[in-house]
């Protein structure tokens, strides 16, 4: 009679058994958050990289100092003379907005044009910037790496604890500094909460880049919110099992190489799995949930309606501090 059972091939030797040429692989690995899309309210300086905006500022400062000195040297043109009306002018083009009037001075010309020219190739990039933004937003970093999760702060936790004694045995202080991290499963329903507030994930074993374990329990839901990470934690190689100088081995070895190369252990697998329902855990794989076009709302336009308030804040503020020096003074 001939069995054929699931054996973990290990580094410490079995006594009895032999072990076959390895057919598939299995990956130890995590089932982690998916990115998600950054809150429309970002999409406002996104465009632009954070030194990109520094480097902009510094440039509209300097910008309006250098207007306020060559004015100043220009004796016979007192309007830019005003350090505030250096710093609105140079907004104003900035915002592809004509200045109110035009200096006579030859010199105070050239200086707007060339600051002209500029504002428009940076409020063009801006622009070309925000609009990708608005029909492909952008997502919060993958975590692809188990560094990834430790710079996430993400937990993980099981009702058991067979993972953490492999952890425990592991030469990765990374994973070590991981598994500190660990929150166990009290009850069930505990899993489902953790995944659905997107701080948690949990261990799984990927069999022939298609099958999950762990995934077959989860809610729709929550399985929507997962993913694979790409760094395996683990390597299990998976074989047939035989007895110690069994006669069969050379044959099995053959065959199986042979069937190998020839793809139809994978082809096999696939069908498998898929002959069992388990279509969904494809999604597992990708990187972010497939996007459902919709016409641009009213939450599209979030950054701009909280620059508009933050703008009127410090119009009121500017406004309020005038009376009161006009009343005191």
């Amino acid at each position: 009679m001939f069995q054929v059972c699931s054996i973990w091939l290990r580094a410490e030797p079995q006594i009895g058994i032999q072990h076959s040429f390895p057919y598939s692989r299995q990956k130890v690995t995590l089932l982690a958050p998916k990115p998600q899309p950054l809150p429309r309210a970002l999409l406002l300086y996104l465009p632009l990289q954070f030194w990109t905006w520094i480097i902009l500022l510094s440039t509209l400062l300097s910008f309006g100092l250098m207007l306020k000195g060559t004015t100043r040297l220009l004796q016979y043109f007192n309007y830019y003379q005003n350090v505030q009306h250096c710093f609105l002018d140079a907004c104003r083009i900035l915002l592809l907005s004509s200045p109110p009037r035009l200096p006579q001075p030859t010199a105070l010309r050239y200086l707007l044009i060339a600051w002209a020219f500029f504002s428009l190739l940076t409020t063009t990039v801006y622009s070309s910037g925000f609009t990708s933004l608005l029909t492909s937003p952008l997502y919060s970093d993958p975590i692809n790496t188990i560094q990834d999760l430790l710079d996430q702060n993400i937990q993980w936790g099981d009702q058991s604890l067979d993972f953490n004694d492999l952890i425990e045995k592991s030469d990765n202080y990374k994973l070590i500094k991981f598994g500190q991290k660990f929150k166990r499963e009290i009850l069930p329903e505990d899993r489902e909460k953790r995944i659905t507030q997107r701080n948690y994930a949990i261990f799984c074993k990927v069999f022939s880049k298609s099958f999950v374990t762990e995934s077959e329990k989860l809610s729709p839901k929550a399985r929507e919110i997962l993913r694979v990470i790409e760094e395996p934690v683990f390597l299990f190689y998976i074989g047939i099992g035989l007895r110690e100088n069994s006669p069969y081995k050379s044959y099995f070895d053959s065959t199986i190489l042979r069937l190998e190369q020839a793809g139809l252990t994978d082809f096999w697998q696939h069908f498998t799995i898929y002959s069992l329902g388990y279509h969904y855990m494809s999604d597992f794989f990708n990187l972010q949930n497939e996007i459902h076009r919709q016409p641009l709302t009213l939450n599209s336009l979030q950054g701009a309606f909280c620059l508009l308030v933050i703008g009127l804040i410090i119009a009121g503020f500017t406004f309020i501090c005038e009376i009161l020096l006009k009343h005191f003074a």
